[in-house]
């Protein structure tokens, strides 16, 4: 192993380091067993030098600023394999870069962090790739774009035959502070390459490379939990993975008949980064942009950090008081102006680009940060306005007098507060912005009626308060007969040899009974005969029939 880290590439200067890179790979040269370039990429202050540190034993520098990257360009060292022969192959070579973070800014109007991942990308055989579990999905954040357009570059290279096209690369992703009760692994897998994959099937029509992410690279996944509160779990995660690439033994391990070794031959392997750096830096090799849009490009990243510096410069006043737990009086107005004087600044500066895509790129990324800081400042200012607004609730609740309209009195309290934090959180929102304070009103409405049910519930106990009687309420259930008349002929077919019609004359006969029985107070004549034969009419003195006998 190398004692410390090597500097390959010059930050502020953006030059390779060619006597360093030498140096580097001396050992190399010397031994006799292939060796493979690990690449370790990421956004900044995500952990990648401390993942380095943890698996392979080395040096790199970690930083303690959150706010600011520690890698700047690419640092080196050399994790040398060991001569003891296993399975007839030795423990494999393994030369470590350590880049600097996408999101690190630029320098001297030229984007030095973006240069280095695209060496390091073209150069390495294994990248190891660091994404925050809760970034997945949010690409800008996770600095897909700005990898994505490095592998443009190697399909570029191999294309003009600078790479070697002989076999895919690996690439290791590496999900960081996983939650993992809350995280599903094959959902955070899904949802990762479908990120690459739309990133590189939204490329436009005829460019060259690649449509799915598999195409390039064979991938693996390894989920790490945070590395201050699970230390333990983390570590033995770090040597799981530190076994797939240092014990051949492994069922697991990496480089298993000769896989991902890199094809330069080791003593030309200086020569060969040194002519991708140049290739990478001569735009008449690789076509990505007309020279206008490249300087367009370098323009407006400088008139983008100038104008970024501006505006927090501006807003430090701010910051400190809605720490301090104030409210800014006049915010939405104030931070309106101020996001619109902060784009103006960034137009007359970039004036000169106007209508390229680098300005309309740099201006839409300028808002976004502007809008997405200022949010933050509005979040904080909503926490500070309902606890003003729950305040004036509760004095408000202190003046009711328990009385028969003591409930009306209480929610005409609630929504005199309400309507004090909706009027306040309208004035504090920046015009133009699709801020909402939805869930801030809602929790709000909450905490005050659970307050004034407990003090109504108190005053009930306490038995000056004794809640109006409430009217009845009526329920009455019905059940609807299926067939209240029987079978009906029209819907149920009528089958004449299963359901005979039975006749039964004794029925007739007590029906004319009943009818006769009904027609008369006392007595009634005779009529006509149910034999259908009509009888002779009797007169006032004829026999009189008696009920219940038949003549």
């Amino acid at each position: 192993m190398s004692k410390a880290p090597i500097s390959l590439v010059h930050t502020k200067k953006l030059t390779l380091i060619k006597s360093n890179l030498s140096q580097l790979f001396t050992s190399v040269e010397d031994g006799a067993s292939d060796y493979t370039i690990v690449a370790s990429l990421g956004c900044k202050n995500i952990g990648k030098s401390t993942l380095l540190n943890v698996v392979f034993g080395t040096g790199f520098e970690v930083g303690t600023d959150r706010f600011n990257t520690t890698t700047k360009g690419i640092d080196g060292m050399l994790i040398e394999g060991s001569d003891i022969v296993v399975l007839d192959k030795p423990q494999r070579d393994l030369v470590l870069f350590d880049v600097e973070a996408f999101d690190s800014g630029f320098h001297g109007g030229r984007p030095s962090g973006e240069s280095s991942v695209r060496l390091a990308t073209a150069v390495s055989d294994v990248i190891v790739l660091h994404v925050h579990s809760r970034d997945v999905g949010r690409l800008e954040a996770t600095g897909l774009p700005l990898f994505k357009n490095a592998i443009e570059d190697v399909m570029k290279l191999r294309s003009l035959g600078v790479l070697s096209s002989h076999s895919k690369k690996l690439l290791v992703v590496v999900f960081r502070d996983v939650e993992s009760e809350e995280t599903n692994r094959e959902d955070l897998i899904t949802a990762f390459i479908e990120d690459c994959n739309s990133l590189l099937g939204a490329r436009e029509e005829g460019s060259t490379g690649i449509k799915k992410i598999s195409d390039l690279f064979d991938i693996e996944f390894a989920l790490f939990p945070h590395y201050v509160f699970h230390r333990q779990s983390f570590e033995r995660t770090a040597t799981s993975l530190r076994e797939r690439f240092r014990e051949p033994t492994s069922d697991d391990y990496f480089f298993i008949e000769d896989r991902y070794s890199n094809p330069t031959p080791a003593m030309e392997i200086s020569l060969h980064i040194t002519q991708v750096w140049e290739r990478l830096g001569i735009e008449s090799y690789l076509v990505t942009a007309p020279e206008y849009e490249m300087n367009a490009t370098f323009h407006c990243d400088n008139c983008f950090e100038q104008a970024l510096t501006t505006y927090f410069s501006r807003v430090r006043e701010w910051k400190r008081k809605t720490e301090e737990g104030r409210i800014i009086q006049n915010f939405g107005k104030e931070s309106t102006e101020l996001r619109n004087e902060i784009l103006a600044l960034y137009d007359d500066e970039a004036a000169q680009y106007k209508g390229t895509k680098a300005f309309e790129r740099k201006r839409k990324s300028l808002l976004e940060r502007v809008q997405l800081d200022l949010y933050t400042m509005y979040s904080k200012l909503l926490n500070k306005l309902k606890e003003v607004s729950f305040d004036i609730f509760r004095e408000s609740l202190s003046h009711i007098q328990i009385s028969d309209n003591v409930e009306k009195d209480v929610n005409k309290a609630i929504k005199a507060a309400d309507k004090y934090f909706c009027s306040r959180a309208e004035l504090l929102k920046c015009k133009g912005t699709s801020w909402q304070f939805d869930s801030e009103r809602k929790e709000l409405l909450s905490v005050m009626r659970e307050n004034a049910t407990e003090r109504l519930q108190l005053a009930r106990i306490q038995g000056a308060y004794v809640p109006p009687a409430r009217m009845p309420i009526s329920l009455s259930l019905n059940y609807l007969h299926p067939n209240p008349f029987g079978k009906d002929s029209r819907y149920e077919d009528f089958q004449a040899e299963k359901e005979k019609v039975k006749f039964d004359p004794g029925n007739t006969r007590r029906g004319g009974i009943m009818e006769a029985m009904l027609g008369g107070k006392d007595k009634m004549r005779t009529g006509v005969g149910r034999t259908g034969s009509s009888s002779a009419t009797k007169s006032q003195g004829s026999q009189v029939i008696k009920p219940g006998k038949i003549q």
